[in-house]
């Protein structure tokens, strides 16, 4: 008979089951989850931190594990001369950027000049951190023309603005 946390374990054909210890791994550990209802704009085709957009995991993390990130950003273009625009965003950690070297975890783009609207880019990425101390995710942006966060170009009121997020799992080794 087996104790409590095994499961039952098939040896191949013609050798009888035994009771196995569960596989580990895979677990969530910690979740914890964010918005940022900060409006603010930038006009950088490089690589730069969103001021105040990170998250910290509450404790350590346990040796082994990986981090999943789930990001969702509320973003317009400035009107104009901004056709085909492009804005992308990924995660930052350790120093590190996570996502796909050139574009990021995800990217809004504009094809016309007369659209308003907020899109939603959203992304996920999961990585292993390079500590383990209560890492900091930080989301960063680049974009090849301006671009708005969290409100419509035309507008920095309450009732044309939105908010981002982000979520951070441990998963366990």
């Amino acid at each position: 008979t087996g104790t409590s946390g095994q499961v039952l374990t098939s040896g191949g054909v013609g050798v009888a089951p035994t009771f196995q210890t569960a596989a580990g791994g895979g677990k969530v550990l910690q979740v914890k989850h964010s918005f940022f209802t900060t409006q603010s704009s930038y006009t950088t085709n490089a690589w730069n931190d969103v001021s105040g957009f990170s998250i910290t995991f509450d404790s350590n993390l346990t040796a082994g594990s990986k981090v999943y990130v789930l990001l969702n950003v509320m973003v317009s273009t400035h009107a104009g001369a901004c056709y085909g625009v492009a804005s992308w965003f990924d995660v930052e950690q350790g120093g590190t950027r996570r996502g796909d070297a050139n574009y990021g975890m995800t990217s809004a783009n504009r094809d016309t000049d007369n659209t308003l609207g907020l899109s939603s880019a959203t992304g996920n990425v999961l990585f292993t951190p390079s500590t383990t101390t209560t890492p900091t995710i930080q989301v960063q942006h680049k974009a090849s023309c301006g671009h708005y966060l969290n409100r419509l170009t035309s507008s920095g009121n309450a009732s044309s603005s939105s908010a981002s997020s982000i979520t951070i799992m441990e998963i366990g080794a």
